[in-house]
């Protein structure tokens, strides 16, 4: 009798043994069938061995595959990844099986042929390019490319799936026959025909996820736009993919190349430590002109008079604009007029801003559309008063005051030019915008640098960058804040607002000079979850570093669950990823607890 090892998707690091029929084909890498808690689930051979110590050991239901479907090297990767991140060794391998793979029994699978030798490069230090379009930055990329493809495969990441057009048209006017793009906007038969001929010799084009389905034969990984906060992966097994990324090329020995218009702060740092190669761009931007807000007794307080006026001015010489509103919908709130009680929607606790165009509430943070009642729900005699500006709101006071102008709403269907743009802070992922528009106008800043988190000023920065870029004359920003440290290096050198942030992080431990480790639970019941973080909590207090909360997190409540966080800030990082997975190995809770690492 055999035994295979086999390895399932979930949050434990444990193999499991199953018996193999004396005739059985099995081989570690290929999947198989087996009864696991009663359910049929399909499981990954990690190897075959002659005995067991179980007593009690169920058989193998069906070998899946005629050959692996998982090489070594992918092995060792999610053992890698297992160690940097707390999370189980069978949820980062599962992650390199595309969706058909994990669900369907039988597969048409031909293995990749083996790469011959020499198809290691010969220089493995990570390169950054800078760009200020993808034109050009493909253009830097293309001798990489080049040199890459003439000895095995490349695998190229976009953060969002808007940026795969261009990338795709230039990828397949150089490469037609090798390139095999693979996203989640493809169904999920073209993302396994995808995968399958991308096994070899190939381009694989796609978002953060084309990263896990790398080649055998991957000589180079690019990602571009390396500073996007979409390399994120916001669901288990949270991860970054510049992290994913540098442990694939320890695994593969294949090059990386990183670009974008600006490095992330974490790059840059690495650049001056002589850990990343750099081929910086000089360029020209737009100046940004603060505006000081003052209250008026204009009931749109945020709004100043010199905005009309510079629309006017715009309109007047014949120019075109962008107006930057970043809130959804006519109004922010549903307010009533006897009790005062904003109307929530009942699975989170984000207030229900009003969309005119569809004529219901819909919830800020889940997006779930209800039908606006006659009256207060909660008092049931109060009528509903709309509060706050949305975008739909402004658009109807622009078209009032400058009735001749025309004006559009940029969304996915319509990106027509026009005299006046009104648009959320998205306008600044649309490249086709670039040279189309003379002067920008901001209108919500305020509300972008007072996020809680640390990186917020960072974020703006980059925003109000790229923004300036796309513009051929001008950016008005209307703020509050002027005494932020933003607007102190906004019309400086790049570097030189790099320099001031990275003192400031330095100064606060704050990544890259330290790690953060955020735990956030949720669950359907408040004070049960409470507890559990406070538990979490006191199992944490021994490592080393900053402990805070346990405290509600923002938002408190999302589709249902209940959420508390806890934050550790430390200077260490291999030690401390190690100590925070012992204690979430030992820790049993009934919460969902989300552990992102920076």
């Amino acid at each position: 009798m055999k035994i295979a090892r086999v390895i399932l998707p979930i949050a434990l690091e444990k193999e499991f043994d199953y018996c193999l029929s004396g005739n059985a084909p099995a081989r570690r890498g290929m999947r198989v069938q087996v009864n696991f808690n009663g359910k049929r689930r399909i499981g990954i051979i990690s190897g075959i061995q002659p005995t067991t110590k179980c007593a009690k050991i169920k058989p193998v239901l069906e070998v899946l595959d005629p050959s692996p479907v998982l090489r070594p090297d992918q092995f060792r990767l999610a053992r890698a990844l297992s160690q940097f991140y707390p999370y189980a060794f069978g949820e980062f391998l599962f992650m390199m099986l595309p969706a058909a793979a994990k669900r369907r029994k039988k597969l048409e699978w031909t293995p990749a042929r083996r790469p011959g030798s020499g198809t290691s490069p010969q220089e493995t230090v990570p390169s950054y390019i800078q760009g200020f379009d993808f034109a050009q930055r493909y253009r830097r990329y293309r001798p990489f490319l080049d040199e890459a493809l003439s000895r095995g495969s490349v695998v190229f990441c976009v953060p969002h799936a808007g940026l795969l057009g261009e990338a795709a048209a230039r990828l397949k006017e150089d490469y037609p026959e090798r390139i095999c793009p693979l996203h989640s906007r493809m169904t999920e038969k073209e993302q396994y025909a995808s995968w399958h001929r991308s096994r070899s010799r190939s381009v694989l084009l796609g978002t953060r996820s084309a990263l896990w389905y790398y080649p055998r034969d991957l000589t180079l990984i690019v990602l571009d736009e390396e500073h996007s906060e979409y390399y994120f992966q916001e669901e288990k097994p949270y991860s970054h993919l510049r992290d994913v990324a540098r442990l694939v090329a320890d695994e593969t020995k294949c090059r990386v190349l990183l670009g974008g218009e600006y490095p992330s702060l974490a790059t840059y740092a690495q650049i001056h430590r002589k850990r990343i190669t750099a081929d910086f761009s000089a360029h020209a931007f737009t100046p940004i002109q603060i505006i000081p807000l003052h209250d008026t007794g204009n009931k749109h307080r945020a709004f100043s008079p010199l905005l009309f006026e510079f629309i006017r001015q715009t309109l007047e010489q014949e120019k075109r604009c962008i107006l930057i509103w970043n809130k959804k919908g006519y109004t922010r709130a549903l307010v009533c007029t006897s009790c005062n009680v904003s109307l929530q929607c009942r699975q989170c606790s984000g207030y229900l801003w009003y969309s005119r165009a569809e004529d219901k509430a819909v919830c800020s943070r889940c997006e779930r559309r209800y039908s606006v009642p006659p009256l207060c729900p909660v008092c049931n005699s109060g009528l509903l008063k709309s509060r706050g500006m949305g975008i739909e709101k402004l658009e109807a006071m622009i078209r009032q005051f400058f009735p001749e102008a025309a004006l559009a709403m940029l969304d996915e269907e319509n990106k027509r030019e026009s005299d006046i743009l009104l648009s959320t802070r998205k306008a600044v992922n649309i490249p086709q915008l670039r040279g189309k528009y003379d002067r920008a106008f901001i209108l919500d800043i305020d509300s972008f640098l007072n996020r809680r988190e640390y990186h917020a000023t960072f974020d703006a920065f980059l925003f109000l960058r790229k923004l300036s870029w796309m513009m051929k004359e001008r950016v008005y920003l209307f703020t509050r804040l002027l005494s932020h440290p933003l607007f102190e290096t906004l019309n400086e050198s790049w570097e030189q607002f790099y320099r001031k942030e990275l003192d400031t992080r330095r100064r606060l431990s704050l990544p890259p000079y330290g790690h953060t480790v955020k735990f956030v639970l949720r669950g359907p019941k408040e004070m049960s979850v409470c507890r559990q973080a406070q538990n979490l909590y006191n199992k944490l207090s021994g490592i080393p570093g900053d402990l805070y909360g346990p405290a509600p997190e923002v938002p408190f409540r999302v589709r249902g669950n209940y959420r508390f966080s806890i934050t550790l800030k430390t200077g260490a990082s291999v030690p401390v990823r190690k100590e925070v997975k012992n204690v979430l190995s030992r820790h049993r809770t009934h919460a969902k607890i989300a552990v992102i690492i920076e």
